[in-house]
């Protein structure tokens, strides 16, 4: 029994603590994609804001924001309330290297292309994890609402970037659908998981 509490104990301090080295990351990618953004080589772009060519752009950084923000708290959720015990090593494995995939779209909100062909990389390789997880007979019907989720998402932004790539639609419309699909996923996944996220 000693025995088993010590492991307990070992686990959930080594979960404590890559999770904050998640969270670290997350955050260090939240704050690149504002200085991304909202900066330059003088500082804070203040009136540029207002021109249309940097419009794509803070759009993008909005889609960015509810994502990562939707991914963060469904990723603590998971390794807390939702993990077993088998499986943490690997989730943590997973989960630290999506925080850098985000850092790494971080740095792409003012390149469209790139971020259109990144973002759904994060999806994708979220999507397989999730898939994994279901072969392993371990998944919860949030995490497979997860599943669901990301795949639309996937598609979406893969047909987006393939209208930039054919000049189908302006970067504007394109980047103002990325908003709108990112958006409409979060709140979704909120309304329908409202209780997992916020239980009475």
């Amino acid at each position: 029994m000693a025995q088993e509490r010590n492991a307990y104990d070992v686990r959930k301090a080594t979960s404590d603590g890559l999770q904050r080295i998640y969270l670290i990351v997350i955050g260090f990618a939240i704050t690149q994609a504002l200085k991304q953004t909202l900066t330059d080589s003088n500082g804070f772009i203040g009136l540029k804001l207002e021109d249309d060519a940097h419009w794509p752009s803070i759009l993008f950084l909005i889609a960015f924001l509810f994502t990562v923000i939707r991914f963060a708290h469904g990723s603590v959720l998971h390794l807390t309330a939702l993990t077993g015990q088998k499986k943490w090593q690997w989730d943590m494995l997973v989960l630290i290297t999506q925080a850098i995939m985000f850092f790494i779209l971080a740095l792409t909100t003012t390149e469209p292309r790139l971020f259109l062909s990144l973002f759904p990389v994060i999806l994708i390789v979220d999507s397989i994890w999730l898939i994994v997880l279901f072969f392993m007979g371990s998944i919860s019907t949030m995490e497979g609402e997860w599943l669901i989720s990301n795949i639309l998402l996937s598609i979406a932004f893969i047909l987006l970037l393939y209208c930039d790539l054919h000049a189908l639609l302006s970067i504007f419309k394109i980047s103002e659908l990325a908003v709108s699909v990112c958006i409409i996923a979060a709140l979704f996944d909120y309304y329908i998981n409202r209780r997992e996220y916020f239980p009475a």
